[in-house]
């Protein structure tokens, strides 16, 4: 076990257990990271300083603002072509995402998603290399904790918005804004996710999501990509 996996032991041993990003920096460094930036805004600098992937989390429309950093990448379980980046906050909670979407949470107040996973016969938008189509139709099974809500079948209908330009604390972008509605017909229930992608790179930079029916949305903001 290298010295970086003992210091995520250290520092959040319930849920990091190793990493395949190449860190460089110090203890007092990742320290820093963790729990010096939440809640507030942090000046460009200081976040491309850093040399973790990061991102802004806000938890439904009054949560605080959240600074959480990635943790480690590993293949899909559901499909090793495919990368999951495991974000962590001061608190340990953690945040996965899939392309930019979120697959699962940990130690989340409330409701965490347990998984979210695409039917055989079709494939997520935001998985298709290059620009995402404007108008796309597709299926997928929602888990959720606590209480074993498993096998949630939705039907989710993603479009194209707007081109728009957006900013962070760390950047300004050009994007393309594309809207998801998903809709569960055994709950009689649906909400709606926004995304906004990078003009030139097609990756997810901002994100609305909602756990499931009726649970908070999740704003997602990456301040510093993954690089890998």
């Amino acid at each position: 076990m290298n010295k970086y996996n003992y210091l995520i032991i250290a520092l959040c041993s319930t849920i990091l257990l190793g990493c395949t990003q190449k860190f460089q920096a110090t203890n007092a460094t990742f320290k820093e990271a963790l729990f010096g930036f939440d809640d507030v805004n942090k000046a460009s600098t200081d976040i491309s300083a850093l040399p973790w992937a990061s991102t802004y989390v806000t938890i439904g429309e009054d949560g605080s603002q959240i600074f959480m950093v990635l943790a480690f990448p590993e293949p899909a379980p559901h499909d090793s072509y495919q990368t999951q980046l495991k974000w962590v906050s001061s608190d340990r909670a953690m945040i996965v995402t899939e392309n930019g979407r979120m697959v699962k949470t940990v130690g989340l107040l409330e409701n965490n998603l347990a998984g979210a996973i695409p039917d055989n016969k079709f494939r997520d938008p935001l998985s298709l290399l290059g620009k995402k189509p404007g108008d796309y139709r597709w299926e997928a099974t929602f888990d959720w904790q606590p209480n074993y809500r498993y096998g949630y079948h939705a039907k989710l209908h993603w479009q194209f918005i707007a081109d728009e330009v957006i900013q962070s604390d760390a950047w300004k972008k050009d994007v393309l804004h594309y809207q998801e509605t998903v809709s569960f017909p055994a709950l009689d229930s649906r909400y709606i996710n926004h995304f906004w992608l990078d003009k030139q790179t097609h990756q997810v930079v901002k994100s609305i999501q909602h756990l499931g029916p009726n649970m908070p949305a999740i704003t997602m903001t990456i301040l510093k990509p993954f690089a890998g």
